[in-house]
């Protein structure tokens, strides 16, 4: 069962929403129909959406900066309390995890100062956040939302950005382990007086639930980091486990198989030896497709039959920078017996299972990817 939706794609990032984000602004519109009407339901919709909006922008700040380091995106996802752009890996190092880290609530700043200065250029002023209708007030509002957001966002509450400014600073001047222990410490304090403020103060509990992944992803961030420093000694963000990487030992050479092309006319792929091959629709991977199963199917229905209907859909994908046994955990639920590998957004390679080693008994799985809020 799928429990995101795509709604878009930029850079090759694609833009998600979980199903729970639609229980906002369906709450808020009933609740302003209720109260004003549909006009101050549609202004309360509106208004949410432009708001989310803006977050996704938030988030493809995090990406693309990420990019300009080397560093991938899988997707941008939408939640009701933010969004989460999914890094392939984390920055490698301190300065890198600090410019992407500041790059969200920049693109904030440049939206709130792009507003108010559309107020002045149209010879008006913005003024206090008000519950008026009409586009002067909604766009007032989103100003000061995203200054909202950027104060926010800023505080130093690991994993959220301030967290990661406040880790990158550290780690400047401490090992990544330490500064990581001292960044998530005070993002559970910092988690506490959110959850205080949300129940006794402001009656939001959506604070308490951003309270709850703060608690939440920072100990397993940092559960991450230890786990790492054990293995590798004194591993840095971006070095894996020290072992060899995905990149390693990946295909290079591949060919990928259109998704409306029939059996027969990519049996001529087979002479070269590939046993597992990427399928595309377009530019979008869409599924993974093994020889032995087109020449199976193609006994049993004939090589007339659709690549489509053949493929694997449900598959995972690795990146290029994973630590083998980072990618070990991710296709050991799969079918599959090739994976894409993945690489700043771009298809670069196969890996095959066979070229993972068995992960020893009782490792658990280990998470390179990094959620950015």
């Amino acid at each position: 069962m799928n429990t995101k939706w795509k709604i878009g794609e930029y850079a090759g990032i694609g833009v998600f929403v979980h199903w729970s984000f639609l229980i906002i602004p369906a709450l808020i519109g009933f609740s302003k129909l209720a109260d004003g009407g549909l006009l101050a339901a549609f202004w309360a919709v509106l208004s949410v959406l432009a708001v989310f909006g803006c977050v996704v922008l938030h988030e493809f700040g995090h990406a693309l900066t990420a990019r300009q380091f080397g560093v991938g995106t899988r997707d941008i996802t939408l939640y009701p309390i933010g969004g989460v752009a999914t890094l392939e890996s984390m920055p490698r190092r301190p300065l890198h995890e600090f410019l992407i880290a500041v790059a969200g609530p920049a693109v904030n700043v440049v939206i709130a100062a792009a507003l108010a200065a559309g107020f002045f250029l149209l010879g008006s002023s913005p003024g206090l956040p008000s519950l008026n209708l009409g586009m002067h007030a909604f766009l007032n509002n989103l100003m000061w939302t995203n200054v909202v957001l950027v104060v926010f966002n800023m505080l130093p509450a690991f994993p959220m950005d301030g967290g990661r400014v406040l880790r990158a600073t550290l780690a400047a001047v401490m090992s990544y382990r330490q500064a990581t222990q001292i960044a998530v410490g005070v993002g559970q304090a910092m988690a506490v007086l959110l959850a205080v403020t949300g129940v006794f103060f402001l009656n939001n509990w959506t604070l308490v639930l951003i309270a709850g992944f703060v608690v939440l992803a920072g100990r397993a961030e940092a559960r991450n980091v230890q786990l790492h420093d054990r293995q590798a000694g004194g591993w840095r963000p971006g070095m894996g486990t020290g072992q060899r990487c995905v990149g390693d030992v990946m295909l290079t050479q591949f060919n990928v198989l259109p998704a409306a092309a029939t059996l027969r006319e990519v049996s001529q792929y087979y002479a070269s030896g590939q046993t597992e091959f990427p399928v595309i629709d377009g530019n979008r991977l869409v599924g993974m497709m093994s020889r032995a199963d087109a020449e199976s199917a193609g006994a049993q229905y004939g090589d007339s039959l659709l690549v489509s209907n053949v493929m694997e859909r449900n598959f995972p994908i690795v990146a290029a920078a994973d630590s083998l046994q980072h990618a070990g955990q991710i296709v050991q639920h799969t079918r599959c017996l090739g994976v894409p590998v993945v690489s700043v957004g771009r298809l670069v390679g196969v890996l095959l299972v066979s070229s993972l080693p068995v992960a020893p008994a009782g490792n658990g799985p280990v998470i390179d990817a990094v959620s950015w809020r």
